[in-house]
């Protein structure tokens, strides 16, 4: 099961967040074999999707993050948004959602 975390992102600015990936059991999720997606929308029912880039900062740890730049937020207007970040391994042949919820875009001044 996914965690789920509220995150907050000004309009204009960078966002970072780090994410550690656990298996249920509470060990570290090796991401070597792993692709990463992590995008959000407006609503659940909502077709335009934007994307996070990601990155996986130490892989046998399970270590990532995932990012917006100041110039992708300033392109989304403020307001509060649904996301989720999947990992995916072809060669496990797993799919898993590690972290979703709400993001909210602050507007600046």
């Amino acid at each position: 099961m996914a965690n789920n975390v509220l995150i907050f992102a000004d309009q204009g600015s960078d966002f970072t967040a780090n994410i550690d990936v656990l298996h249920a059991n509470g060990v570290k999720t090796d991401l070597s074999s792993y692709t990463i997606n992590a995008s959000f929308k407006k609503s659940y029912g909502t077709s335009q999707t934007h994307s996070f880039t990601t990155e996986k900062t130490n892989a046998a740890n399970g270590n990532m993050q995932i990012k917006l730049t100041a110039e992708a937020s300033s392109n989304v207007a403020f307001g509060r948004y649904v996301y989720d970040v999947v990992i995916d391994s072809s060669d496990l042949d797993i799919t898993r959602r590690v972290q979703e919820g709400i993001l909210t875009i602050k507007p600046g001044v």
